[in-house]
This record gives C-alpha cells, structure tokens and sequence, in this order.
C-alpha cells in the first residue's frame, strides 16, 4: 500500500495525537517529534495494527537547513 492511501495513528506516549490519512499523520508526528522527543512518538497502520518504523532525523536536517538558508536572507 502506498503511504498516500494509508491511514494511521499517531501517540505521544499514551496520548493519541493524530489519525487520519499517513501524510497528516506524518506531519503533526514530526512536530511532537521535534518538540518533545523521538522515543515518545508512535505511530501505528490502521489496517493492521502494526507500528510504522518512521526515521524523522533526515526531514529534521532538512528542515533546519532550509531554516538556516531562509535566515540568511
């Protein structure tokens, strides 16, 4: 299944914080990630149960890098 057609849930800890389509999901994920810390944040398919295994260190450099570019200007 394409990660477009996904539907998943996201948790901080014990809290559920997202749910719906992957790429909604991913993003609210991402945030609490960068804010709170990786080894809370979880997030799990619909379909089936099982956790995703979601690496959000790379999309973090990125998005510090585009952060510092845009700061220069």
């Amino acid at each position: 299944m394409k990660a477009e057609n996904l539907n998943c849930t996201a948790f901080y800890g014990s809290t559920k914080i997202a749910s719906g389509a992957f790429t909604d999901v991913n993003k609210v994920a991402l945030h609490f990630w960068q804010q709170k810390g990786a080894d809370q944040v979880l997030i799990f398919d619909d379909n089936n149960g099982q956790q995703l295994d979601l690496d959000f260190r790379e999309k973090a450099a990125k998005a510090s890098e585009l952060s510092a570019s845009a700061a220069k200007f």
